[in-house]
């Protein structure tokens, strides 16, 4: 079975996407695949210690991500939060895209609500492009 998949892009953004949707086993051992993907790119302006969301789940549901494309036009550290729990720091090099692998099962939200987002520590202002897919569960 295939599952659906919805693209939300952030408006006026000259986005153009191939995506290849292969299934893989959820933690309850049927095989499904990524109902979402969630885009932001180029945010201009995330200041020092500023965060982006990069997936707010529907009300009362929480995400479950999969993967994460981030790509910066400025080197330095950068954190991928649930919330403002910290699941992965990366540095990166200017313009050098980094995939953040949660595997097969992802990683499931703490609760409900919370937002996936990208944090800026790199002591400068930076354009952030980032892409996110999974699923959305209670």
């Amino acid at each position: 079975k295939y599952a659906r998949m919805r693209i939300n892009a952030v408006s006026g953004s000259n986005l153009s996407l191939t995506v290849i949707v292969t299934p893989f086993v959820h933690p309850g051992g049927f095989p499904t695949m990524p109902n979402r993907l969630f885009a932001a790119n180029s945010v201009d302006g995330v200041v020092n210690l500023d965060a982006m969301d990069i997936w707010t789940p529907t009300s009362g549901l929480r995400f479950r991500v999969h993967k994460a494309v981030l790509s910066s036009d400025t080197s330095g550290a950068y954190l991928l939060r649930d919330a403002s729990l910290t699941l992965s720091m990366t540095r990166l090099l200017a313009n050098q895209p980094f995939v953040f692998d949660y595997g097969p099962n992802g990683y499931l939200s703490a609760q409900a609500d919370n937002t996936l987002n990208i944090r800026n520590v790199t002591g400068s202002t930076a354009v952030l492009r980032c892409s996110a897919w999974g699923m959305e569960e209670v």
